[in-house]
């Protein structure tokens, strides 16, 4: 595709053009695009050491402008950065931005034109990092794509990162366990308030590993769960928050699935989606003050209690976010945790440094 190739984009419809990096596929909207050649093109760095040292990869001419190379890939933090060699192959779009520059990546799939409607931003808990480096996904017949922004994918020096984390607020640490005089009073007047039913669901299991002794499980009010379904494909989003799993499609709208026990801050390392059993559930529910849904992955042991079910006070006190959590019980034996939906979905966070 020669620059020439290029044409307007009206108010009503949006034509992107789609590449691919890896497995996963991406967009741009062709107003940001420059042009698009083949990456053997690029002039590459003389030395293995200075691209080690560097994430620009070469240099590239584009009429009167010699423009610096980045790789897509590294970019998106998918893959190590590629040797001399693989540098070479692939294509290179040249990007219009505030500073000109252009990105590797492995395959150009085509072009698409798209009404406007189907648009949309990304979910606001999905693009809390401190690289928001996506400016919406384009909703296809058949797939969503993510839909790169120009303007964000220039890599920034470390010192502009570590001062927009500075300037952000954070949430309160994670090691601030419940007290469990305040969780006794607190979890009881949450019961005497929660409608006559309440889903208790436990995380999804991941394959390869003990289940965790003992097991911690959570519930929700019934008016919070919109609805508990198969498991489906879910879009990673590159540079989210760390408890983010991605996005899918559900009921034509993006919705951000998380790792509860990360966001909670009861673990620390967020679970691989692929080690996750293939047999769990989506859990799908909203905030009371929410129109913005949220998912999670649970077991297929999803139950529905009436009230009043039987509770005592944890004797020991969970190390999670008290912000993010309405009361901590001891549920016959099993520590049992009501999420603050509202809270969890609109806290500010700390963003993640690149």
């Amino acid at each position: 595709m020669k620059s020439s190739d290029v044409t307007f984009t009206t108010t009503q419809q949006r034509r992107l053009v789609c590449c691919a990096v890896q497995d996963e596929e991406y967009c741009f909207d062709l107003s940001e695009v420059r042009s698009i050649t083949r990456a053997n093109q690029m002039a590459p760095h003389a030395s293995p050491e200075s691209m080690s040292a560097d994430p620009q990869l070469g240099w590239v001419a584009a009429q009167q402008d010699k423009l610096p190379v980045y790789d897509l890939a590294h970019r998106l933090q998918l893959a190590p950065k590629p040797d001399a060699q693989t540098s070479l192959d692939g294509f290179i779009v040249l990007l219009k931005a505030n500073q000109p520059f252009a990105l590797r990546v492995d395959r150009i799939t085509g072009s698409v034109d798209i009404p406007c409607p189907q648009f949309v931003k990304l979910p606001p808990m999905v693009a809390a990092g401190t690289d928001p480096i996506f400016k919406g996904i384009a909703q296809l017949e058949e797939k969503w794509l993510l839909c790169a922004d120009a303007n964000q994918l220039r890599p920034r020096s470390n010192a502009t990162s570590v001062e927009a984390v500075r300037s952000l607020p954070e949430i309160v640490s994670s090691s601030d366990a419940i007290p469990t005089r305040t969780t006794e009073t607190r979890s009881s007047a949450i019961l005497r308030k929660t409608p006559s039913r309440v889903l208790i669901f436990l995380p999804a299991a991941m394959l390869g590993q003990d289940e965790e002794a003992p097991p911690i499980a959570f519930g929700l009010s019934i008016t919070q769960v919109q609805q508990v379904t198969k498991w489906t494909k879910i879009i990673p989003v590159p540079n989210a928050p760390s408890y983010v799993f991605g996005i899918i499609n559900w009921r034509n709208l993006p919705v951000p699935v998380i790792d509860l026990k990360v966001r909670l801050g009861i673990h620390t390392t967020p679970a691989n989606p692929k080690s996750i059993d293939p047999n769990s559930r989506l859990l799908i529910a909203r905030g009371p003050q929410q129109t913005e849904p949220i998912g999670f992955l649970v077991t297929p042991q999803v139950k529905t209690f009436h009230l009043p079910i039987p509770y005592q006070p944890l004797q020991q006190p969970l190390t999670l976010e008290s912000s993010f959590v309405k009361g901590i019980f001891d549920l016959e034996g099993t520590p049992f945790v009501i999420p603050d939906l509202d809270a969890i979905l609109t806290s500010p966070i700390a963003p993640r440094l690149p």
